[in-house]
């Protein structure tokens, strides 16, 4: 595959990212990621006068004060409640915005402040996101959907060495099988390939940008657990040996699976709880006072159930805390267990200040790149783009061909029976003016 991948060296530097959203509310109290969810309160009143002379505009806070740094070939993974902040924060990774503030000063409604920086990128074509969706030609085969992911990213590759290719992915990712086969689509309208297969041909599109940072939202749906690791594996092998920098977020996972990356993001509603390496995640909550006390709970499960509002404080006591921070059945004053208390915690830690120092580091060099300077280059030109979708759309119609039919079918007769409307209508004429 070393005709497909090229060496990167970037990285991501982000200070005091925080994000910002405008919501409506009918009722009194402002809404917050603490008390409630972003979605609920978007939900109005049946009653449009109530909507439009009682509603009130709130300004919520999505992510706030983030700060992270990944060198290249290193792997993230981003736990977090709610999901919804997660993917916020790898769509500011991948897709930039120019209305960063750097000085974190009076952020606007829906824009976001702090600064998002990255090592050895050029063009916006380095940053790719793989959001989750599964959106495919349903009648195109495998085959045909990978040559065209491939003409349209390395058009330079003859026909040999792209068969080639597809061959080498699909044996990669275990779906030599399906390689003649249709897609389909995700309402199974049009059958083809499962569900977990349709999720790896998405991710092959994704790594054959061959880009150099990537941010993948919940990359293993659908995949069992021996394909997930297996495809997370892979990443590993990629970001090592080309120096790729990979963050996503997984929403299920054995601890293996898990144990595969290198640094680790916490995130509990909307502000930053952790960030460092994976190996330190857990001593770090056992210094706050939270312990797994089944040792067949994984580091994943054990975040969910911190971060889990549906537990009460007496049951997280229970579940959680460690015996020696637990005084007359309750857990002492030091133990956080709000977000607000728990980012206090980060911000005095030594992890955060460790954080702070490579931020600083980065900063100093001038390998850095801003996003607003960031252009976007197109491998393919507008004739080519246009003759190779045209091509693609024509083999996508073709393959249904029993569609067009019935629909031709149906607008002779429609022509037919709206024509019979005017048969011998001079005749009818002419008597009506004889009467």
């Amino acid at each position: 595959m070393q005709s497909l991948f090229t060496n990167s060296e970037s990285g991501i530097c982000i200070k005091n990212l925080m994000v910002n959203d405008t919501v409506k509310s009918i009722k009194e109290d402002e809404p917050t990621f603490s008390n409630s969810s972003l979605f609920a309160y978007n939900l109005l009143s049946n009653n449009i006068l109530h909507n439009l002379f009682k509603t009130k505009k709130y300004q919520i806070t999505i992510l706030n004060d983030i700060n992270v740094s990944l060198n290249p070939s290193e792997m993230c993974l981003v736990f977090g409640k709610p999901k919804h902040s997660n993917s916020i924060l790898l769509d500011r990774i991948a897709n930039p915005k120019s209305n960063l503030n750097p000085n974190n000063s009076n952020p606007k409604n829906n824009s976001s402040s702090g600064s998002i920086q990255y090592s050895n990128v050029s063009s916006k074509n380095q940053l790719v996101m793989n959001d989750g969706s599964d959106n495919h030609y349903p009648h195109l085969s495998v085959e045909q959907t990978l040559q065209f992911a491939l003409g349209c990213s390395k058009p330079d590759l003859d026909n040999t060495t792209t068969e080639q290719l597809i061959d080498e992915l699909l044996e990669q990712f275990e779906m030599t099988h399906t390689k003649h086969t249709r897609v389909g689509d995700n309402d199974e309208f049009v059958k083809g390939i499962s569900g977990g297969e349709r999720r790896r041909l998405s991710l092959l599109e994704t790594l054959i940008t061959d880009a150099s940072i990537y941010a993948l939202d919940n990359a293993t749906k659908g995949l069992d657990s021996s394909t997930a690791l297996h495809f997370i594996q892979f990443l590993k092998k990629l970001a090592g040996q080309y120096n790729k920098c990979f963050m996503m977020t997984l929403y299920q996972g054995s601890q293996s699976l898990i144990d595969q990356f290198d640094k680790a993001l916490v995130i509990y509603n909307g502000y930053q709880i952790y960030f460092g390496e994976l190996s330190g995640l857990e001593p770090y909550f056992a210094k706050l006072g939270y312990v797994k006390k089944n040792d067949r709970v994984t580091t994943m499960e054990f975040i969910d159930m911190i971060l889990d509002d549906v537990f009460s404080r007496a049951e997280k006591v229970q579940l959680l805390v460690d015996s020696r921070f637990v005084s007359g059945g309750d857990a002492i004053v030091s133990v956080p267990f709000t977000p607000e208390e728990f980012h206090q915690k980060w911000v005095e830690s030594e992890q955060f200040e460790a954080v702070r120092c490579t931020i600083a580091q980065f900063e100093n060099t001038d390998i850095f790149t801003v996003p607003k300077h960031l252009k976007s280059v197109v491998a393919l030109g507008p004739v080519k783009q246009f003759t190779s979708c045209l091509w693609r759309n024509t083999l996508n119609n073709f393959k249904n061909i029993q569609y067009y039919v019935v629909q031709l079918i149906s607008f002779i007769l429609m022509a037919v029976f709206i024509g019979t409307l005017f048969l011998r209508s001079e005749e009818e004429l002419w008597k009506l003016h004889y009467y």
